[in-house]
């Protein structure tokens, strides 16, 4: 009704009266004169008009609604069909989707010694890369294998492969399987002139079988060896030399680690950009006399009781000039060395050897290393000692732990963090170090965190006048969590421009070696 009566005022005739009367005729049954109906019928006439329109216009709208629809389902149906053809994973260069995919396989860790089901998923790309195959990992360690590895398996591995990167865990305590282990090696060895990489723990029978590896091993560039058992092994004639020197001769070599003890290891140490090695001090002297060319060296006695000599006034120094990081687990070594650029450097704190000593090292090589890394139990008033000294330090990490044979209680652990913390907390004059960007620190045992502390920490930290732009907290075993409270606090924590991981298990032990340079992966 009101859309008539708007109609009605819209004519050109209408007036007060003519309106007034409209709205009477609405509310009444009275006929209208012929004068009213004049008026009325093109009022009429334009709704009419009008109404037509609109449902032409609607059924037109309709029409069209429903050709979209369809055109729609249309195109909704080929996108679907035909997307893959246009996907952008298609356009991923193959060495990219390889490496992608590569990280979705199982680590050394996981495998322990056991071929791995990849699964059915990409299975046409994996079994044509080659480099999906070049991890071989074999042991006989009781503890670490389900069962004895199949050298049917293994041989189809080494044929798609190219490259290899070969981990042989041998086992003296498995006599049985002796002639097994042999027999797989020697699979395996018909294959050296394709290995890049061996990590092998060797035993009696293995021996002279890696000493045949002579001259035919040049392409292999790293190699991580020690002993299943040291003591009472008979190599008869071979004793000086148990392996036949056989690396000696290795072209590609440029990276050297394991466990030697007293067991010789002899390869070409001009060669070396990397060493790591756990073995007596006078068989490190020899090493590096002639290791010239190393960037990075993690060097340890085989033994906590094994002291080095302290350097004497007549010492003859060795000058590293290209090395970068070192990490050694007696500071009376640095007496022997000059290392001019160097940039990290690390101590394994002994309770033989507890308070590293940095100073006439650094002031014979003129460097100024930026990274402190100290793993064991270190007090922190040692570490404190050496932040103070040594303004050029921006980054530390701590990995705290304990030597097997070393009584301990949870509360050592967990003190010497909590004293560590104390330390590194702003709001003591003068503060310690500023100006370091990065704190991390890490425990390989599980052991109750003060992870309010460690926020308190990072929080006087964040103060616009300190540098700090990276921390992590890892335990190598699965942990306490924070509580919810501290955990929400972090986690606001790392949202700013604070780069902060919190991480325990398996990834963060990994991590903490990668530190170290003490395993066979770390620094690769």
């Amino acid at each position: 009704m009101a859309s008539g009566c708007t109609q009605c005022e819209t004519l050109p005739n209408a007036t007060p009266w003519t309106l007034v009367r409209c709205h009477r005729l609405m509310k009444s049954n009275e006929a209208p004169n012929s004068i009213e109906l004049a008026f009325m019928r093109p009022v009429m006439s334009k709704i009419s008009a009008r109404l037509t329109s609109i449902g032409d216009e609607r059924a037109r709208l309709k029409a069209r609604l429903d050709h979209l629809d369809a055109e729609q389902a249309d195109l909704s149906e080929y996108q679907t069909l035909h997307a893959p053809i246009v996907a952008p994973i298609r356009r991923i260069p193959p060495e990219v989707l390889n490496e992608i995919f590569s990280w979705t396989l199982p680590s050394i860790h996981e495998l322990k010694g056991n071929v791995s089901d990849l699964g059915q998923p990409w299975r046409r790309i994996c079994v044509s890369n080659p480099s999906f195959w070049s991890l071989v990992v074999a042991t006989y360690r009781s503890f670490q294998a389900r069962e004895h590895p199949s050298r049917a398996m293994i041989q189809t591995q080494v044929q798609r492969a190219r490259n290899l990167q070969i981990h042989f865990f041998g086992a003296e305590d498995e006599a049985a399987h002796t002639q097994a282990q042999v027999k797989l090696f020697k699979i395996l060895s018909t294959h050296s002139a394709r290995w890049v990489e061996l990590n092998i723990t060797l035993t009696k029978a293995l021996a002279p079988h890696v000493a045949a590896l002579r001259g035919r091993l040049p392409v292999l560039r790293k190699i991580w060896t020690h002993w299943d058992s040291e003591y009472d092994i008979d190599f008869s004639a071979n004793a000086a030399d148990p392996l036949g020197s056989c690396f000696q001769t290795a072209p590609s070599l440029v990276d050297a680690g394991g466990q030697w003890h007293d067991i010789p290891m002899r390869f070409p140490a001009h060669q070396l950009t990397a060493y790591r090695a756990e073995s007596p001090w006078w068989m490190h002297e020899g090493v590096l006399n002639t290791a010239t060319n190393l960037v990075e060296a993690r060097i340890c006695t085989d033994s906590a009781s094994e002291q080095v000599p302290p350097a004497s006034h007549d010492t003859q120094v060795i000058t590293m000039p290209h090395l970068r990081r070192l990490v050694v687990n007696r500071s009376s070594m640095l007496g022997y060395l000059r290392a001019p650029v160097l940039s990290e450097i690390g101590f394994v704190v002994e309770k033989e050897d507890p308070r590293p000593d940095l100073d006439a090292f650094v002031t014979r090589s003129s460097c100024a290393p930026w990274r402190l890394y100290l793993e064991g139990l270190p007090g922190a008033d040692i570490t404190e000692d050496i932040l103070r000294k040594r303004a050029s330090i921006a980054s530390l990490r701590l990995v705290f732990t304990l030597s097997d044979d070393t009584p301990f209680e949870d509360s050592d652990l967990s003190d010497a963090v909590v004293a560590h913390l104390t330390m590194l907390t702003h709001g003591t004059a003068p503060p310690v170090s500023p100006n370091l960007t990065e704190i991390s620190l890490g425990a390989q045992l599980s052991f109750p965190i003060d992870y309010p502390l460690f926020l308190k920490m990072l929080e006087s930290r964040r103060n616009p006048r300190y540098a700090l732009r990276s921390a992590a907290f890892l335990t190598g075993y699965w942990g306490p969590d924070p509580d919810p409270v501290t955990a929400e606090r972090l986690a606001l924590l790392g949202k700013t421009e604070l780069s902060l991981l919190v991480e325990s298990g398996r990834d963060a032990g990994n991590r903490m070696e990668v530190w170290s340079g003490a395993s066979p992966s770390a620094w690769s």
